[in-house]
């Protein structure tokens, strides 16, 4: 987890001077998806990478926090920045890509997703098939399955 949380911050950090609210936050997690890319020897010994992970600590949020899973991801991120400011994100249950979740658009994110992670795979042509394909699973019948 704490791989992933920084590379996540490193990935954002490369991109943005600021994140504020004017950047589009469904934009924003389509940019920083992880990909198999993102656990490359190279990413993983990403010095920038590494030196954030040395600076993550993780604390249990306690029986509040329990209480409330399975239902949602309870979890909550501060960060503290060089001047001592404190960013506290508040307690976030349904994060960005949960089914609940209502800060991103989940279908655009998926579709976002199922096209990068199946350009690894396939060609233009089978890639839009196989996407056509898998929205309209539910009317499919066993032979075209």
């Amino acid at each position: 987890m704490v791989y992933i949380i920084a590379t996540l911050l490193r990935k954002a950090m490369e991109k943005y001077d600021n994140i504020s609210e004017d950047h589009n936050i469904e934009d924003l997690w389509k940019y920083l998806m992880l990909t198999p890319f993102d656990y490359g020897k190279n990413a993983i010994f990403n010095e920038t990478t590494r030196a954030i992970m040395n600076k993550i600590e993780f604390q249990h949020g306690g029986p509040d926090y329990d209480s409330k899973y399975p239902e949602g991801i309870p979890a909550s991120v501060q960060v503290i920045d060089k001047s001592g400011q404190t960013y506290d994100s508040g307690l976030i249950m349904y994060p960005a890509g949960h089914a609940k979740g209502n800060s991103v658009q989940l279908h655009n994110l998926l579709q976002h997703k199922f096209k990068v992670l199946g350009k690894l795979a396939l060609d233009k042509q089978e890639l839009i098939r196989f996407v056509i394909n898998l929205e309209n699973i539910i009317e499919m019948n066993n032979e075209d399955l």
